[in-house]
């Protein structure tokens, strides 16, 4: 695709979506206008980079019930200064509304994230992002850490890829 998005230089677009997760990252769970706006943000950037907001939306909700299990046990802690709790009337249990609000807070910041970032590779060819990731943080720190890091999951996603696919042809 050709777009406005998709030409801007990989550096920039790195800086914007790492600046749009921070901000969700750091926003207190009850500002929702903030993540009204981080939304309509990102959704306005798909628009403007032509992407199809369906197949974009698809790739966010595949990720989301890794969080959301990961986050399924947090309403039912309890808060140890009280607070109000829920009975759900089996067994016993109840949830907390801390423990929503925390649940509400990480569903909220783990999908804007992930959307920053699926919108970030569908608009930005992944070589092309490690390159000037590199150039990015050798100009500006020491310890390229994350550089590693990126590189180590991809370099290992394409290796699994590899692996599965000779796994499936000996099964044929």
């Amino acid at each position: 695709m050709d777009s406005v998005v998709h030409r801007l230089d990989a550096r920039a677009k790195i800086i914007v979506f790492l600046t749009f997760i921070l901000v969700g990252v750091s926003t207190s769970p009850s500002s929702f206008p903030v993540f009204g706006l981080l939304a309509v943000g990102l959704v306005s950037i798909a628009l403007a980079a032509r992407l199809p907001l369906g197949h974009l939306g698809k790739k966010v909700l595949k990720t989301l019930p890794f969080v959301f299990f990961v986050a399924l046990s947090i309403p039912f802690m309890k808060r140890e200064g009280g607070g109000v709790e829920y009975s759900l009337g089996f067994r016993g249990m109840s949830i907390s509304q801390s423990g929503l609000w925390i649940l509400w807070n990480v569903l909220v910041k783990a999908s804007l994230s992930i959307f920053s970032i699926v919108l970030l590779y569908s608009t930005t060819p992944f070589p092309k992002l490690i390159k000037e990731w590199r150039s990015y943080i050798s100009e500006n720190f020491h310890r390229p850490l994350l550089l590693h890091v990126s590189l180590f999951v991809h370099r290992d996603r394409r290796n699994a890829e590899n692996e599965t696919g000779k796994g499936l042809q000996r099964l044929r």
